[in-house]
């Protein structure tokens, strides 16, 4: 997820100095509402995986909620009570799309690999 998140700010970066600076408040504000619920979907899914059998799957079912919630209804918050991107409204619900995808896909991959549970001994060779 570090990595995610150095990748976007360098591309925003990028972007913002080619195409203006609406860009870099954009993917900031992005930034803000997309990533902390990446760190948190994996966070609670991982601890429910270490507590019942099912408990990515319900980890993942929550972080579906919260990030729809804090994404999507945090964008409408900002974009609409703000009024700040009423000139750059596809741009603004395009780096949130964006990121929200990233997050996710990232996400995913990492909540893919095998957790090994607390309760489980190593296996020993031999």
């Amino acid at each position: 997820m570090v990595g995610l998140t150095v990748t976007i700010g360098a591309v925003a970066l990028l972007i913002g100095l080619i195409f203006g600076p609406k860009h870099w408040s954009a993917a900031g504000l992005a930034m803000l509402i997309c990533l902390p619920t990446g760190f948190g979907t994996l966070w609670i899914a991982r601890y429910l995986a270490n507590r019942h059998p099912l408990g990515s799957v319900f980890g993942m079912m929550i972080g579906t909620l919260g990030r729809a919630v804090v994404a999507f209804g945090g964008g409408a918050g900002i974009f609409f009570l703000s009024g700040a991107f009423e000139d750059f409204r596809i741009g603004f619900w395009l780096w949130l799309l964006a990121i929200y995808l990233l997050v996710l896909v990232v996400e995913t991959v990492l909540l893919a690999k095998p957790i090994r549970h607390e309760q489980e001994a190593p296996i020993a060779k031999g």
